[in-house]
């Protein structure tokens, strides 16, 4: 159980890097893409509270 806390914590962390990298060449390649950084990013924050309330449940229900 706890490994599965542990996997499910690194993913999200892989996930959360590679996101902030495209992030960061969207942000370098061009400035009018504001509206779609600001999209992605709130579709980040929404994923990563999902998982870390799950990652609770998860660790409440143990």
């Amino acid at each position: 159980v706890v490994v599965v806390v542990v996997v499910v914590v690194v993913v999200v962390v892989v996930v959360v890097v590679r996101v902030v990298v495209v992030l960061l060449m969207l942000l370098s390649s061009s400035s009018s893409s504001r509206v779609v950084v600001e999209s992605i990013v709130e579709v980040v924050v929404v994923v990563v509270v999902v998982v870390v309330s799950l990652v609770l449940l998860v660790i409440v229900i143990l």
